[in-house]
């Protein structure tokens, strides 16, 4: 700061220091926050110019702030903008500004929001005024403006207030046929006011904070009357909400008649009707000489589709109703409640379980002892049932003590899918037998529980790096309003298998597990390591008071694969029957000991190419064995120790003894040096054949001089046999593919020429296009199960949907030979979209005529340049 007499400037920045985060733990970022300006005391001017980037405290977001105040003679002018304004999750305020002045004892203040794209959506503009013993404030002519839609304000409104009471004055807004006015009923201070409400639709105030929690809908008629000021102050009130809803959800009409008349007391009359419901409360509510009840609530019906908005989208696809009565007395700390609530054919689906549930028809009764389950049953979509009975006792509907059982056979407790949860998804089933005892301080739950066969569940295993994003094709759909989920999400729910929020449970499980119950284990979501896996369980589980979630016990493998990817390649480790999954305590921590094998179909010539004399026949060395690569996870589920090994097993091979021998000598070498073990498991799975000492030559097949030159003559053949065939014959296009290379397969060196030909004919003005092809082998024997005929064994038919070809339709039937898998017949059916866009609009829009117009031109100067190169 540096002081000139009576002047001073002043700059300062605030930043968030370990200090500051010991003081505020709840900040979570504090961008620089820059404040300047000067001051002139002799002439009274003041400049202040400050801005802060963002601000996070705790769920709470500002961004972009700007401030600005500036003085003139004997005028203020001050203006306060920020970008975004979020308030946990309950409202979010878009380009939000506050402007004016201040001059002669008045502040004049506007007040405005707007949406994503500035446009003004709301606008509260008016004058304080500073009067003798009170305050005023007036909206000016157009200064108000809610949900995009001006309002009409009396042009002598004022609303004032001060040691004297307070007075409203013309104080009315209206719009088309809506009515908002708050009026004294004489113009003396602290007179009776009425607030009338003439049509007025809720959602014109709820939708500021463009936030689902606030989807708040109704229109409003009706008045309260307010006096007494001075003393007790009393009032009564007659609202009537038509068509009352809750995140989209019509509750009905809502007629409300409340009043203090009756001394300590109010006096309320409730009641929903319309949308099939009806629902009456009347009676009083006393403050003295305590709060107590004296309450009568009657459901005749209460459709549960019309309060699932109620739930925050925890449930949905809701149906039945709801009927009985309630006696409610009592005081606030000790009410009492009497009386059934009955259900009658409701159903709901639990949204992160996407299970859905009825309950045909039950009952809940609240009594003496407190809240009894007179045998509530719940029904899963298979019809199979999870059976409540018993009490919860209370006095106060504070201190509970439990005495509930609940069996389920054969339940299904989930049946959602990824979108549903990303952590845990598919289908769960249950038989249980659980016991819950205890009091609410100590709930004691002791279960059994057995996984059922029907049970497929996945498991997401969350990426520890939250810059790992799973893109999927080119262009991907959203729904904006769906929530966001990330991997450091999927870590917070990671940490609620740990841990409970539920502190004083004492719980105790027994669970088994069926061998025919299937799990997923998402290792690696980004590179789709999956593993699956069957097989039985004996485990005992448990949460302790502090909250802390334990499990014990092995799981024995039954069956099961390991899916490894590695860039593009993908292999199938079949896992070892009796491989173990084993809990001491973390449920998220198992020791894990699992063998599975890949068999991999390779020649082993690269493997012993050192160990062979010169003398020795190397052909049968080039012959594919089966070869076991076995992968091994052992120590810590989330983090496995991965090894590996490569084994020739004990079987009858198309190969001499000695090769087998040679081939076992090599690989108990190989197993000394882990490098040179991991380079042949490299080698095998990625490259599909061992590493010689030259890892850029295999000896495998194809490699030697005349398989190159084999397979370069058969490109060069190939290439011109289709030139020639090009315009053989008019509207029937013929290809040629020639294949040429090594086979191994009856123990020596022989050389195999495959042909294959296909023809295409296009029909319909060349909308209709058939093709039909064959493989011809011109030279060698034929593998084992593969087909000699000559009939063409590959069909295909395109048909264009649109005349420019954007749309198309193709079936089709591929008959080939793979070597592992023998003859294999593919037929299936597809659609094509082809377009050229550069902007996403211009997908699925129609082309104008003149672009068909270039178009053409541009079609047929290609089928000119064809013609001329043919001749």
């Amino acid at each position: 700061m540096l002081l000139f007499g009576q002047q001073f400037v002043f700059d300062a920045r605030f930043i968030k220091t370990p200090l500051v985060t010991q003081f505020i733990p709840g900040l979570k970022q504090l961008d620089p926050v820059v404040i300047s300006g000067w001051f002139n005391s002799q002439t009274g001017d003041l400049v202040v110019n400050g801005s802060m980037p963002k601000l996070v405290y705790g769920t709470n977001v500002i961004n972009n702030v700007k401030l600005a105040i500036n003085t003139n003679k004997d005028e203020m002018d001050y203006s306060l903008i920020a970008d975004q304004i979020k308030a946990s999750s309950s409202l979010n305020l878009l380009y939000t500004s506050i402007t004016g002045n201040v001059q002669d004892d008045k502040l004049n203040i506007n007040l405005q929001v707007r949406d994503s794209k500035k446009k003004e959506r709301y606008r509260i503009a008016g004058v304080f005024s500073i009067l003798p013993n009170e305050y005023q404030f007036s909206f000016l002519q157009n200064g108000l403006i809610l949900d995009y839609m001006p309002w009409v304000v009396n042009a002598n409104n004022a609303l004032q207030f001060g040691s004297r009471g307070i007075l409203a004055r013309d104080f009315t807004i209206t719009n088309n046929n809506q009515v908002l006015s708050i009026n004294s009923t004489s113009r003396q201070m602290n007179a009776p006011i009425t607030v009338d409400f003439r049509n007025f639709h809720i959602e014109t105030l709820t939708r500021a904070a463009e936030q689902d929690s606030l989807q708040i809908g109704g229109v409003i008629n009706g008045n309260v009357h307010i006096s007494n000021f001075q003393k007790a102050l009393q009032f009564t009130s007659a609202l009537n909400i038509n068509d009352f809803s809750f995140k989209g959800d019509t509750v009905g009409n809502i007629a409300l008649k409340v009043n203090n008349q009756t001394a300590n007391a109010y006096a309320a009359n409730v009641s929903i009707t319309g949308k099939g419901n009806q629902v009456n409360m009347d009676g009083l509510y006393y403050t003295s000489p305590q709060n107590s009840f004296d309450l009568n609530l009657d459901i005749v019906n209460l459709n549960v589709k019309s309060i699932e908005g109620f739930s925050f989208g925890s449930i949905r696809n809701a149906s039945g109703a709801i009927a009985g009565q309630l006696k409610i007395t009592g005081t606030t700390t000790a009410p009492v409640i009497r009386g059934d609530v009955n259900f009658n054919k409701v159903g709901f689906n639990v949204a992160t379980l996407n299970s859905y549930f009825t309950m045909p028809k039950e009952s809940i009764t609240f009594n003496n002892d407190g809240i009894r389950f007179n045998d509530f049953t719940l029904v899963d979509s298979t019809g199979n049932k999870a059976v409540v009975t018993g009490t919860v006792y209370t006095k106060n509907f504070t201190d509970f003590d439990f005495g509930v059982d609940i069996n389920t056979d054969n339940f299904r407790v989930i049946n959602s899918t990824q979108a549903d949860n990303k952590l845990y998804y598919g289908k769960l089933y249950l038989n249980s037998n659980i016991k819950i005892r205890g009091d609410i301080n100590t709930p004691v739950v002791d279960a059994n529980l057995t996984v059922n066969d029907k049970t497929d569940l996945t498991i997401v295993l969350p990426n520890s790096d939250p810059g790992v994003e799973d893109r999927k094709g080119v262009v991907e759909f959203i729904d904006p309003n769906a929530p966001k989920t990330d991997s450091i999400l999927l870590a917070k729910q990671l940490d609620s298998l740990r841990k409970s929020d539920l502190n004083g449970l004492d719980v105790t499980a027994t669970i088994k597990v069926n061998k025919n119950a299937n799990f997923t284990i998402v290792i690696d979501q980004s590179n789709g390591d999956v593993v699956h896996l069957k097989g039985e369980a004996q485990l005992n589980g448990g949460i302790d008071p502090s909250g802390k979630i334990n499990l014990t016990g092995t799981y024995t493998v039954e069956q099961g694969s390991y899916n490894l990817s590695y860039a593009s390649v993908n292999r199938k480790f079949n896992f070892k029957k009796g491989s173990t999954i084993t809990w001491t305590g973390d449920p998220t921590s198992a020791n894990i000991d699992l063998t599975a094998i890949y068999v991999a179909n390779v020649p082993p010539i690269d493997l012993v190419s050192n160990q062979l004399a010169g003398t020795e026949n190397q052909t049968q060395y080039k012959q594919k064995l089966p070869f076991n690569v076995n992968l091994s996870l052992k120590n810590d589920l989330l983090k496995p120790a991965i090894t590996f090994d490569i084994v020739l097993p004990d079987s009858t091979y198309s190969v001499s003894p000695d090769v087998v021998t040679l081939v076992d000598s090599r690989l108990a070498q190989v197993r000394q040096d882990p490098n040179e073990l991991n380079k042949q498991v490299l080698g095998v799975l990625v490259l599909g054949h061992f590493i010689g000492d030259n890892p850029l030559q295999s000896q495998g097949g194809g490699t030697t001089v005349e398989g190159v030159v084999r397979n370069s003559v058969s490109g060069l053949l190939s290439d011109q046999l289709n030139r020639l065939a090009g315009n053989l014959i008019a509207g029937v296009d013929l290809n040629f593919g020639l294949t040429s290379g090594e086979d191994y397969s009856s123990g020596t060196a022989q050389n195999r020429t495959d042909l294959n030909v296909g023809l295409s004919k296009r029909f319909l003005n060349d909308r209709l296009t058939v093709s039909v092809g064959n493989n011809f082998n011109l030279e060698g024997q034929n593998q084992p199960g593969q087909k000699t005929t000559d009939i063409a064994g590959n069909v295909s038919v395109n048909y264009k949907l649109s005349k420019d070809g954007r749309y198309t339709l193709r079936a089709y039937r591929r008959d080939q030979y793979i070597v592992i898998e023998g003859e294999i017949i593919e037929t299936g059916v597809g659609f094509t979209l082809t377009v050229d866009y550069n902007r996403f609009s211009q997908i699925f829009r129609r082309r104008t005529p003149e672009e068909k117009a270039l178009e053409k031109k541009y079609n047929n100067e290609q089928k000119e340049k064809k013609q001329q190169a043919a001749n």
